[in-house]
């Protein structure tokens, strides 16, 4: 079995909060907001593996934003938008007597999207979007120093045509 008994320095505490919000802009446009935050962290002391009467201590902390918006129109009788942006971050620390971690992610993303309807049988819908992703990680110990960066951005555009027949079955 496994000791339950923990020695805390700090319980888990855990923060939470969320925003949402809608605004019509007119009388076909909508505006929505977004938002989530979050904090959470503790720090106790654990039993080394060789010795298992010396304890060592254990820190984890996690922080989080995301927030996104989004807006839709209709421009004109056959023309409409929809847009939207949003971004996340996320910072992560963990670390266990002379080892430590440390992540950090961040994202963003981006679409915009026009969309013509020529008659209920003709929908041509043209746009793009863009995602970019940045993440750093850094890992120490008594005798190393480690850190590593990523970055990636992708664009895409796209172009759709839709054209319906309509199926008559004669009898």
């Amino acid at each position: 079995l496994v000791d339950q008994n923990l020695s805390w320095d700090k319980a888990p505490t855990d923060y939470n909060g969320n925003f949402a919000y809608r605004l019509k802009t007119s009388k076909t446009g909508l505006l929505k907001f977004y938002t989530n935050l979050s904090s959470s962290s503790m720090d106790l002391y654990e039993p080394e593996i060789a010795n298992p009467e010396t304890l060592q201590p254990v820190t984890v902390s996690s922080d989080y934003v995301y927030f996104n918006t989004s807006y839709r129109e209709l421009l004109s009788e056959k023309w409409g938008l929809k847009t939207g942006i949003s971004v996340t971050e996320s910072k992560d620390f963990a670390s266990r007597s002379e080892d430590s971690r440390k992540e950090k992610v961040r994202g963003k993303h981006g679409k915009l999207v026009f969309d013509y309807t020529h008659s209920d049988r003709i929908n041509v819908t043209f746009g793009g979007e863009v995602l970019d992703r940045d993440a750093r990680q850094n890992l120490q110990s008594e005798s190393d120093d480690f850190t590593q960066d990523f970055r990636e951005t992708i664009t895409a555009g796209s172009v759709s045509y839709t054209h319906l027949r309509a199926h008559e079955t004669r009898h």
